[in-house]
This record gives C-alpha cells, sequence and structure tokens, in this order.
C-alpha cells in the first residue's frame, strides 16, 4: 500500500489507483495476471480489490475514505514515513520479533531487544525514528 501510494503523495496523479504505473492500477483493470494475489499479499482483506481500494483511500487520507476499524489512523500514509527505507525489517509485532531474533542470534544486529512501534500506522519496525527538527 505504501508503494502505491507514492505517486500520489508526490502529487503526480489525483487518486492512488490513477498512476499508470502502479500496481492499484494495473489491478483496477485487471491487468494484474504478474502480480502476487490481494488475498496472498494481504490474507486480512476480504473484500478484495474493492476493500483494497477503501483501504487505499483511507491510508492516504482522502476525504471520501471510510474510516478503518482498528487499523492505522487516517491518512497514514498520505505523508512519507521514513521507516519504510530506513527501518531495517518492517512488520507486525511477533513478525519483526521473530525476525529480531534471528538477527541478534546471527550476530548481525546488536542495537535493540524489542521492536518499536511506529504511531497510527499499526507497524513496527527495528529501528527508531527520529523526528525532523522544526527550524528557528
Amino acid at each position: 500500500m505504501y508503494v502505491d501510494l507514492n505517486a500520489f503523495r508526490a502529487g503526480l496523479c489525483g487518486l492512488p489507483w490513477e498512476w499508470e504505473q502502479g500496481s492499484a492500477y494495473c489491478r483496477e483493470r485487471g491487468e494484474d495476471g504478474w502480480l502476487l494475489e490481494l488475498s496472498e499479499a494481504l490474507p486480512q482483506l476480504r473484500g478484495g480489490l474493492e476493500e483494497y481500494r477503501r483501504l487505499l483511500a483511507h491510508r492516504a487520507g482522502l476525504p471520501e475514505a471510510a474510516e478503518a476499524a482498528g487499523g492505522p489512523e487516517r491518512g497514514a500514509y498520505g505523508r512519507r514515513r521514513g521507516f519504510f527505507s530506513r527501518g531495517l525489517v518492517v512488520g507486525g509485532r511477533e513478525e519483526v520479533s521473530q525476525w529480531l531474533k534471528q538477527l541478534r542470534a546471527s550476530g548481525r544486529y546488536k542495537r535493540r531487544r524489542h521492536p518499536v512501534e511506529q504511531e497510527g500506522t499499526g507497524l513496527w519496525s527495528l529501528r527508531e525514528q527520529r523526528r525532523r527538527r522544526e527550524p528557528g
């Protein structure tokens, strides 16, 4: 979802599924045979493409998006989130905990002992994200 929202965040399209190089665009037009099935990528989705589109709208912060129960805050992915590119591992708490155990056991990661919750997103990562300093 975060990647499907890249062009939208950059202002290159009006809606996430309008960007011709995006997977949401391909899925909307039935040209997604080469993509991982939505049910495999997001097993929690029960409503298929229609639900995925609603989730994209919600996470982009589009005004017409319905509130998602128990999920990330509205617009959570509508702005750039550094932990996607600098978080080392991103996912659910249990998944990140497993990665952390494996990386620590192999000696390749020594800093943290517990995953870091990424506020407002429902995701966890291995690294804390530093807040940007306000000028002045």
